[in-house]
Formats: structure tokens, sequence, C-alpha cells
């Protein structure tokens, strides 16, 4: 149903066709300009241990705007001769998304649109036991990144894994500084939703999602947004099935700075490069005890009239009241408690309700500066 009604069906394919009917592993790698990247990306595919790479697929999306500029689409034809003439002990296949014709128009051109055409067309070739990789074609992977994965599979049977992230070394001082305040930043804001008692508190980044197809499908796959599709793909996964966390380090994105997506961490650090200060992105302990207070209160209110649930919230805090009448809860309190037959039906359909981005603007709320 999903390949029939929501897939990519045209006019990108897969420049040849996969040797096997199911794979392992399905790594997919979103490509736009960085032809001077991708080798190393590949090559720390390369060093993973054998028995994984023999059933490994990696499928490189090289894509631009159909606005793009003449140094990208030199640089994306680059690309494409680089994936044709690599050979490696996994399979490689490219998908062309750059030149006329199969270029990506301009209103949805992007990331997110570039990971959906690669996993929808790579979805045929997986099963059951098929998991599929998101990288960035700027990003290092742990010599024992198959390996790990694979061991946690087989140890909780995650639907969806978001395993550590340490960002590379940057030659540029500034830059190397920034991005370790950066992540910290990261980290620090997922522990504190988790320990809130949010399920969203995990990273949300591209190039650190690891899935089964029944969550991505089960999701309705990635969105097509220029930016942030990792934060509302994740927020869809954890309402359909749900997201995991490791600790171990699998992952190495890029540090290097950028304008190409906005909110991301190349943005961020070409911000700090300019004198923005990452410290000032955290959200305040206070903020933090009002989520969980607010959180404690509506996952245990199922019989709780609406009414009640604003007086309660008054006395977390006064404002709690302004911002869930701003977020409507009156029209969706009903809804949410006669769709639940048992307490713990009302408690998923409330997170679904207060997702990921709900949280956070209540965080953005209670953390605003005089």
């Amino acid at each position: 149903k999903y390949l029939q009604k929501k897939a990519i069906q045209s006019p990108w394919t897969l420049s040849k066709i996969p040797t096997r009917r199911f794979y392992k592993f399905i790594v997919v790698i979103p490509s736009c300009g960085e032809r001077d990247y991708l080798p190393e990306t590949l090559k720390s595919i390369s060093n993973q241990s054998e028995k994984f790479l023999c059933s490994a697929l990696v499928v490189v999306v090289v894509n631009q705007s159909d606005q793009s500029n003449k140094y990208i689409a030199e640089n994306n034809r680059s690309t494409w001769d680089i994936i044709n003439k690599s050979k490696f002990d996994y399979e490689l296949i490219g998908i062309d998304a750059f030149s006329k014709g199969y270029d990506l128009p301009e209103k949805f051109a992007g990331v997110g649109l570039a990971r959906k055409i690669g996993f929808d067309l790579t979805l045929p070739f997986a099963n059951d036991y098929t998991l599929f990789c998101s990288i960035d074609a700027d990003t290092l992977i742990s010599i024992k990144y198959f390996e790990t994965i694979s061991n946690y599979k087989k140890k909780i049977d995650f639907d969806c894994l978001v395993p550590g992230v340490k960002h590379q070394k940057s030659e540029d001082k500034v830059i190397n500084s920034e991005i370790r305040l950066y992540e910290r930043f990261l980290y620090d804001t997922a522990n504190c939703m988790k320990n809130s008692g949010s399920p969203y508190g995990f990273l949300t980044m591209g190039s650190a999602m690891v899935f089964t197809a029944k969550a991505y499908i089960s999701a309705g796959g990635i969105s097509r947004r220029k930016a942030t599709e990792d934060f509302y793909f994740l927020q869809e996964v954890v309402k359909t099935t749900s997201v995991k966390s490791i600790p171990e380090i699998l992952v190495h994105p890029s540090a290097r700075e950028s304008e190409r997506v906005y909110l991301g961490t190349g943005f961020r650090m070409k911000q700090a490069k300019e004198g923005f200060d990452i410290k000032s992105l955290y959200y305040t302990d206070d903020a933090f005890l009002i989520l969980k207070a607010w959180l404690d209160l509506g996952t245990n209110s199922w019989k709780m009239s609406f009414q009640n649930v604003l007086n309660e919230a008054v006395e977390i805090k006064t404002e709690l009241r302004d911002f869930l009448i701003a977020e409507n809860l009156s029209k969706v309190w009903g809804g949410l408690q006669h769709s639940s037959k048992n307490n713990q039906q009302f408690v998923n359909q409330f997170h679904r309700w207060f997702d990921g981005l709900k949280t956070h603007r209540l965080l953005k709320y209670f953390s605003r500066r005089p």
C-alpha cells in the first residue's frame, strides 16, 4: 500500500538492478556537491566486517535543484563518475537526481526529498530483517557500525535506533570548539527531555538514523521537507512504533559550516563563526521542570475534565494555562479521552498530540529571556 500510494514512483530509478533479492543493510546517502567528501564516507563503509558487507547495499542519491548553479552541476557529474568507477566489497548503486529532467524541482529540492527517493526506491529489496541506515555524504561511520547495530537488533529488537554521535575534528579552531559545545547542547537537551518523561528525548540527526521497513512505512516515509526532515520523521516514528538510543559512538558527521540547511549543524557553525553564542540555545531548568510537571499531569488525566486539567495546570505555572489554550487543548481533550479504551491508550494518544514539536514550543515558551 505504501509503494502504491506514498512512495516515489518516477522519474528516478536505481542506476542498475541490485544483484540480491534482499539485503541485511541498505545505506542511503544523499549527495549534493559532495565530490570532495563522499569518497571517505564510502571508504568508511568498506572498513566494516566482511560478513556484513556481502549483504549490504549502498545507494547514493546524487541530487540538485533544477535551479542549481554550474559549480554544483559539475561537482555532481564528478561525483557520479566516482560512484560508477568505485569498487568495494559491498554493492554500490547511484540514483541520478541531478541531470536535466531528473533534477529536483526547486520547491521541494533538498535533503528530505533526496533521502525519500533513496529509501522508497530500495524498499522492494528489503524484508523484515533489513535495516535501513541514513547517513550523509560527509559522514564517517565507526568500524563496528554494522556489527554494533546488528547486535542491538538481536538484543532489543528495535524499530528505530539512534546511535551515538561525535562530529569530526575540524582544522578550524573556532569550529572545533563550537562543535563540541553544540554537540553537548544536543545531548543535554535530549537527556533533559527524556528525564522529564518525554518519549521524544533523543538526538534528531539525519546522519544518525537506523530503522526497519516497518518503522519507515508506518511513519509514512521520510518527509520531502528541505530541512528538519529528520526531526519530523523520527517524531512520526515515535507515534507509530518507537525510537531507542544507544550510547556507542558510531557516527561522525562533518563539523563544517554551511548555509545549505537552515537550523542544521552547518548553519549553527556558520552562526558561531559570526559570533553567535551556542549556549544561548539552551532551555532553562525551570522550563524542563514545567515540562515534567505537565507530562505527569497530562498522562494521568484520562478521566479528568478539561477545566480541571486547566486548574491543575495553573498550579504548576500560571502561564501554562495560557500555553495549553493556545495549543488548542480544548478542541482535542475530549477526543483523546473518548478514543482511549484504557489508561495506556490514553497515554499513547496524549503523546501523539503533545509531540516533539509541541514539547520544544513549551520549552521555548518558558525559556523566554527578558
